[in-house]
Parts: C-alpha cells; structure tokens; sequence
C-alpha cells in the first residue's frame, strides 16, 4: 500500500487556538521546526491558528490582527510550500515580496524570515519529502530539480488561482470542522490531490519570473533598518539615526517600512522593546528587581508611559508578569 493511502486511513488531528502572545505562538510552530515570532507593532496581538496533520500533509492557516515575523528552519523532512489567500495583501521572505499569485518557502535548505502584514490570510502546506519526489517522478516533471527549488519562491499570475481556490476549500474544511475530513475516503481523495494539483500550477521551468526590483530594494532597505534597530535595542536611538545610519532619507525610510511591515520604524522599535522587556520579566524574581529598573533597561525612562504602553500590547501590568516571573 502506498505511503500516502496508509496516513489516509488514519485519523487526522485538528487544532484551534487563538494565540496573544508571541511566545506561546512560537513554542506551538516549534513542533515542527525550529522558529521565533516577532511582534512588529506595539497593538495588542491575536493570531488565529488553524491545524489539520493527516501524517503525510499538514495544513497550517494564519491570520494575525498586527504585523508579525517568523524567524527559524523549515521542517524537517518536509516540503514546505507558502500560499497567500489575501487577494491584496503582501508578505515578504527574504525582502522578496510575496504577492497572491506566488508559491513560496519550498527550498528546504535555508532558514526562513517572513515578515506578514496585518490581516493577511496564509496557508502553509507542509508535504513529506520522499511523497512529494515520488509524485514528480511519476508526473515526469525533471525540470523541478535542485535548481529550481534553490530560487525558494515562483510567481504565478497565470495557474495559481484555481489552486488558491482548492486550498481555500480545505481551509474551510478545517474550519469548520467537517465530518468530511473523518472519512477515510475523503482524506484519501484530498492526499491524492493536493499534490499533482499543485505540481501541475508550475509551468516548465525555462525563466522563472521575478519579483519587481523596486520593491525588493525597499524590503532590503526595511531589513537594514530592523537590524540596525536590534543591535541598538538598548541604546537611546531616533528615526535621524536610523535613517543616517543606512544613507537614506527620513521619507525612504518610512515608505520601505510600511511597504514591508505595515507598521512605522517607530510602532517597530517600541514592539521590540516592549517584547524584551516582557521576556526579561518572565525571567526575573520580583525580589531581585523592579519593574522600572527593567523599564530602563529598554529604554523606557518614564514608569507611567511604560506601564501604560505595555498593557495596551500584552493586556495586564508589568508587575503582574513580574509577579509570575521565575
């Protein structure tokens, strides 16, 4: 019996889970690789995630209500293919823009950092490895060799769209916890699918499309200026140093910003710190130190304004994380 048909006859597992904090969200993604998520915009967070593990394909549904971004590996053993269901929306991995009709995440070899906007719905695939190989050795598609899968993303504007169509199908499946899904005939016919649909949305390969310089410029810049930012954490900074630093001006600097992120260099830099601030709460005895020494040491010289901004983002007082820190 071939792999797929022994997972198909196997129950499936489902999870749903609203998470708000950034921690917990990465500790559920880490069941499967290794990987971190950065909060970009100092709002309260929610991120809605939806699971379904048939064993030989797992499906992954997102939508966060703030900017957010994922640092880490891809899954071990697995292909990871990434589909935006936003019409509009864009994300970025790699400072590649990631527009509705491109298919990403798929080179297994390298780390991944995606950066995804507000509100934007995405899927993930994650197919075992040797399947996926197999089916493409029976479709006779040789053309998707190392090469192409070295490129980590393909636009797609002319096939993906009855295959968003499909994977927004199973997505409602899922959601709505179908009885479907708990027929193994129906799992059956969904693994036999997903996967020559999938390879058939990709032409031939001879020139892959990319992705328009000009916006692949301002997601480097954004880079340069997040990574400036992180290694100036705990220093008094500006936007005029931010933007001096990098040789650009205040408005280029905004621009690739919330091109990118959807958030200001400002809303960036107070998540960051307000996340770390958190992180050093959590690790702290309320004996050995005060919230407003752990304030100063992110930057934040003015109780008040920190207490109030850390309650807007996490939704309870600093001294209460501090209370059930270590």
């Amino acid at each position: 019996m071939h792999s797929s048909q022994l997972s198909a006859y196997s129950s499936p597992t489902f999870l749903h889970h609203c998470f708000t904090d950034v921690d917990e969200l990465s500790v559920m993604l880490n069941r499967h690789r290794q990987t971190s998520i950065d909060q970009l915009s100092p709002e309260p967070l929610q991120v809605q995630i939806y699971q379904a593990d048939f064993g030989d394909l797992r499906l992954i549904h997102g939508i966060p209500n703030g900017p957010i971004c994922n640092r880490g590996t891809r899954p071990e053993n697995f292909i990871l293919f990434a589909i935006p269901l936003s019409s509009e929306q864009r994300f970025f991995i790699h400072n590649q823009p990631i527009f509705s009709h491109t298919l990403s995440c798929f080179d297994c070899s390298r780390g991944s950092v995606t950066v995804i906007p507000a509100n934007t719905l995405f899927v993930e695939l994650h197919i075992r490895r040797d399947l996926f190989e197999t089916t493409l050795q029976a479709m006779r598609r040789d053309d998707l060799d190392a090469r192409f899968f070295r490129q980590d993303f393909i636009h797609l504007p002319q096939t993906i769209l009855p295959y968003r169509n499909y994977v927004q199908e199973l997505v409602h499946l899922v959601r709505t916890k179908s009885p479907l899904l708990q027929t193994p005939e129906y799992r059956q016919m969904i693994l036999g699918d997903v996967i020559p649909l999938l390879i058939d949305v990709i032409p031939r390969q001879k020139n892959p499309c990319v992705a328009p310089s000009s916006i692949a410029h301002r997601a480097n810049l954004a880079r340069q200026a997040t990574d400036f930012i992180q290694s100036h954490l705990h220093q008094p900074l500006t936007l005029k140093d931010i933007y001096q630093a990098l040789g650009i001006s205040r408005r280029t600097l905004f621009n690739s910003f919330e091109n990118t992120f959807g958030a200001t260099p400002i809303q960036y830099l107070k998540a960051q710190r307000l996340q770390g601030a958190r992180k050093a709460l959590k690790k702290s005895a309320p004996q050995t130190i005060t919230v407003a020494q752990i304030a100063n040491q992110w930057g934040y010289w003015d109780a008040a304004q920190f207490t109030k901004a850390y309650k807007k983002m996490f939704g309870e007082l600093p001294s209460e994380t501090l209370k059930e820190g270590v």
